[in-house]
């Protein structure tokens, strides 16, 4: 629908985000930290293999660096939503 404005009206829209719609993300987080915790942890046991043992460096990096990419990702996609809408 194409709204038809005066000279030097404008239209102001404000939204709001609704909790419901931040209950999906929450989840995801919190599960993406419980899996990254358990990880870090299971890779830093002692009782792990000699092989894990020396290794556990680079594994507990390798979930920390997806980790903090998934969160990223995260945060990028909401920042460029935000900057699309405030721009229209």
């Amino acid at each position: 629908m194409l709204l038809k404005l005066v000279d030097d009206e404008q239209v102001v829209v404000r939204a709001r985000a609704h909790f419901r719609a931040l209950i999906p993300p929450l989840v995801s987080m919190l599960a993406t930290i419980a899996v990254m915790m358990f990880l870090i942890g299971y890779l830093g046991r002692p009782s792990q293999p000699a092989f894990v043992q020396h290794y556990s460096h680079i594994g507990i990096f390798i979930v920390w660096a997806v980790g903090d990419s998934f969160f990223s990702s995260a945060r990028s996609s909401r920042c460029s939503a935000g900057s699309i809408a405030s721009h229209t």
